[in-house]
C-alpha cells in the first residue's frame, strides 16, 4: 500500500503531514481520483511570501476570479470547493521549505487556515489532508 493510499484509507486522521514519497504527480493523481478523492498540487519552488503563496494556491486549486488574495478569502475558498463532493480532499504542497523559512509568520497563519479548513470539512464528514512534500519542518508529523 502506498503512503497516499494510507491517507485515502484514513489510517491517520485528517490533518497536516510531512509526505515522504517519490511517486509522480500523475501516479498520485490517479490513486486519489480512482479512490473518489479530489487532489490538488501546489508547487512551492517559487513561493517565498504571503503574496506568492496566495497567488499559487489560487491557481493550483482553481479559485474563482473574485478570490480576494487575503487569509480570510483563502479560508472562504477552501471551505467552498466547487463540484461533486468527493470522499475527501488532498492538497499536496510540494517544496514548501522556501516559504516556511522565508516567511515563518505567514506560514503560521497559513497553517492556522489549513487547520480551520480541516476542522470545517471534518464537521461535514469529509477529510481534508495537507501533505507537505519535501519539507524540513520537524514539528509536523510524518504521514506513515
Amino acid at each position: 500500500m502506498s503512503k497516499l493510499q494510507r491517507a485515502l484509507k484514513q489510517n491517520q486522521p485528517a490533518g497536516i503531514y510531512r509526505f515522504d514519497s517519490n511517486a509522480s504527480v500523475e501516479l498520485l493523481r490517479s490513486e486519489a481520483e480512482n479512490a473518489g478523492w479530489k487532489i490538488y498540487f501546489l508547487d512551492g519552488k517559487a513561493i517565498r511570501d504571503k503574496k506568492t503563496f496566495l497567488e499559487h494556491i489560487a491557481r493550483a486549486m482553481k479559485f474563482p476570479d473574485y478570490f480576494g488574495k487575503n487569509w480570510d478569502a483563502l479560508q472562504d475558498c477552501l471551505t467552498d470547493l466547487q463540484g461533486i463532493e468527493p470522499k475527501g480532499y488532498i492538497l499536496v504542497y510540494q517544496s514548501p521549505t522556501r516559504f516556511i523559512k522565508s516567511s515563518p509568520g505567514h506560514w503560521a497563519v497559513a497553517r492556522d487556515v489549513f487547520n480551520s479548513v480541516i476542522e470545517f470539512w471534518g464537521g461535514q464528514g469529509i477529510p481534508f489532508y495537507v501533505l507537505l512534500r519535501g519539507t524540513t519542518a520537524a514539528d509536523i508529523p510524518l504521514l506513515s
